[in-house]
């Protein structure tokens, strides 16, 4: 009997191992094998990006006083809270776990913004939001380029022209305070 035992065992194990049982793949284990560490990663940034964009647009929308910046953070509001929801139906669609909160960095500038008032916060606003959008340029960019998922390829050649947009955008509101 206990031959017969080790034999069911051992045709058991050769079945599972080639691929004979039954059983398939979890789907959100295929979709995450189908993409790069580099591209969820990616899509992470872009949550958190689109975040801290709607955030800190807000921010400047209650705080500032000069119509250059309140335009352009409403735009940052509108423009990221719609990317958001592509890039959270996109980290679905690739099996990605997105954070619910923004980055402690975040909430750093945010908290240096708030102590600010008049053109020293229009400034440092639209400081940070330039070289974040410069940054984000960059990355958008690479992963055009760069990215293995198609998905995330061409989440990313959509978004960047807006983000280039939105880099001239607030150069352009510098310019003004």
């Amino acid at each position: 009997m206990r031959k017969m035992d080790r034999l069911y065992a051992t045709l058991a194990l050769l079945a599972v191992g080639s691929g004979m049982c039954a059983m398939s793949t979890p789907a959100w284990a295929a979709k995450a094998s189908t993409t790069t560490a580099a591209d969820r990663q990616f899509v992470i940034d872009a949550a958190l990006g689109d975040m801290a964009e709607v955030k800190l647009g807000r921010l400047a929308d209650k705080h500032s006083h000069t119509p250059a910046v309140r335009a352009f953070a409403e735009r940052m509001i509108h423009d990221h809270g719609q990317n958001l929801d592509k890039v959270k139906t996109l980290a679905k669609t690739l099996g990605v776990t997105l954070p619910k909160e923004t980055s402690s960095e975040l909430n750093g500038v945010a908290e240096q913004l708030e102590k600010l008032k008049g053109k020293a916060f229009d400034r440092a606003y639209l400081d940070s939001m330039i070289a974040d959008h410069t940054k984000d340029v960059d990355d958008f960019r690479k992963e055009t380029k760069e990215a293995h998922a198609p998905k995330v390829k061409a989440f990313a050649r959509e978004t960047l022209p807006v983000l280039e947009e939105h880099l001239r955008m607030a150069k352009s509101a510098r310019g003004k305070v």
